[in-house]
């Protein structure tokens, strides 16, 4: 292999190249960051930061999930299989302060105890499309109410129940912590902690 006059590597990088080369595995590997480290914002989180300075208070970037949940549901179960999967995943605990100098560096919280905003909609005798159509306007609303990037936190989570074994569970995200194949494992780690929580 040749390189061009322009293009020197040094002898650490070219190691590398034939690591990679070879295929041995270590040489891709990613090492484990540092504790106490904070990663560093990725190209996508930048621009999402920048636009929100650009435009702030808006709900452009809110990630909004509905879903229908049929028959007995433990609230309480389903609250801690929330705060389990949020403990278990920094991006979901992550916000986006500025530095004095106005740089934006990522901040990850601690654990805390995640709010389920209840809403109970099943209240005298307001039919079941009634009462989906006000869940569907909760879902808009949770998408267009801004998100504060640097104090967080970055996601939301409401329940609406709608009748008896029949509820909406609205989770909302902003997109510098989450995107579509993010919330998909969200659901399937949520369903999983829910499902082997103790009763």
């Amino acid at each position: 292999m040749t390189t061009s006059p322009d293009v020197a590597l040094s002898e650490t990088k070219r190691a590398l190249l034939r690591r990679r080369l070879s295929g041995d595995p270590a040489a891709v590997e990613i090492p484990r960051r540092p504790e106490g480290v904070p990663p560093p914002l990725s190209y996508a989180q930048e621009r999402l930061w920048f636009m929100e300075q650009y435009s702030p208070g808006t709900g452009a970037y809110a990630l909004p999930l509905a879903l229908r949940l049929h028959g007995d549901l433990d609230v309480a179960r389903l609250t801690r299989a929330l705060r389990q999967v949020v403990s278990r995943h920094e991006t979901l605990r992550t916000s986006f302060p500025a530095t004095e100098d106005g740089a934006p560096y990522v901040q990850i919280a601690d654990p805390l105890p995640v709010e389920l905003e209840q809403l109970d909609l099943d209240a005298g005798d307001v039919p079941l499309d009634q009462r989906e159509r006000r869940a569907a306007e909760l879902v808009s609303e949770s998408a267009a109410r801004p998100f504060d990037l640097a104090a967080g936190p970055l996601l939301r989570a409401g329940l609406c129940r709608l009748g008896a074994g029949d509820h909406v569970l609205l989770l909302t995200a902003h997109h510098a912590v989450s995107d579509g194949w993010s919330t998909g494992i969200l659901v399937d780690e949520l369903l999983a902690c829910y499902d082997s929580a103790d009763p």
